[in-house]
């Protein structure tokens, strides 16, 4: 799968919610999404995610001009992680 969303470029939205990611999980993806320059929806609620996870996640949103939607609900970040994501935001 990450192979594929780093060649893909007609994914508009991608559902990974309750999969339990976590940092390892969010590892393959980010490397993966950093390629991908046509996903507009992601979603990632429910998969453990926490403060390092969003550290991580941090760094493909720093460089995506596509997304326009992230769901991050029901993880397990807190104000550290919020931190980062809206630093990469900026």
């Amino acid at each position: 799968m990450a192979y594929a969303l780093s060649k893909n470029n007609s994914i508009k939205k991608l559902w990974l919610s309750q999969n339990e990611l976590e940092d390892e999980g969010l590892d393959v993806l980010n490397a993966s999404l950093s390629k991908n320059n046509c996903l507009e929806e992601l979603y990632l609620a429910s998969n453990l995610i926490n403060n390092a996870g969003m550290f991580k996640l941090s760094g493909f949103l720093r460089n995506n001009t596509s997304l326009r939607v992230l769901d991050l609900q029901k993880n397990k970040f807190g104000s550290i992680g919020l931190i980062d994501l809206s630093s990469a935001l900026k």
